[in-house]
């Protein structure tokens, strides 16, 4: 067996389960209200919010050691749950791009999430501006649809339990270039 993430939900005792069960067994013990938080701050570009988030997450549902990669990208898509994704790395499902695509085809606009995961905290800022270019310099912004105009890039790096975000703001006027 691999590792084992301890965690707990609201009002309950804590249990283990290993790490590639973890959202099995969280799925659904996430408060409704953290994920519209986090979802509303995000198209609010309100990245405080999105990082007290998170980080309350991390903070109040798990301990764990050892844990893959993966494992913060599975926190982020538990949190967008509510959300259309469109891509998502996790499955690999488009190979040599990462990170996780939303999409509001009603108001023309996306979301592009890009995750690293730094060696110490002093390397967090720089960690998530590096996941930031990483959306340009991979051209995430072509696989968009055609109608979407607006679009947030976030770069969000992870150590341990702390977070950092980076955002960006982008218009699309001509999908022809998008950087």
């Amino acid at each position: 067996m691999g590792a084992l993430v301890r965690y707990h939900c609201y009002n309950c005792y804590p249990i283990w389960c290993p790490v590639e069960q973890f959202l099995f067994c969280y799925l659904g013990h996430l408060p409704k209200s953290d994920i519209q938080q986090f979802t509303n701050a995000a198209w609010d570009n309100d990245t405080k919010t999105m990082s007290h988030v998170i980080t309350n997450v991390l903070y109040e549902t798990i301990s764990y050691q050892n844990i893959k990669d993966s494992f913060y990208h599975d926190i982020l898509s538990e949190l967008l749950r509510d959300s259309v994704i469109v891509n998502s790395d996790n499955p690999g499902l488009v190979p040599g791009k990462t990170g996780i695509v939303i999409e509001d085809g009603f108001n023309n606009r996306a979301i592009i999430f890009e995750l690293k995961r730094a060696d110490n905290f002093e390397d967090l800022d720089n960690k998530a501006a590096e996941a930031l270019k990483q959306i340009k310099d991979k051209k995430y912004l072509s696989e968009l649809a055609p109608h979407i105009l607006s679009v947030l890039l976030y770069g969000i790096a992870f150590q341990d339990k702390n977070c950092s975000i980076r955002s960006e703001k982008i218009r699309l006027s001509d999908k022809s270039d998008p950087t």
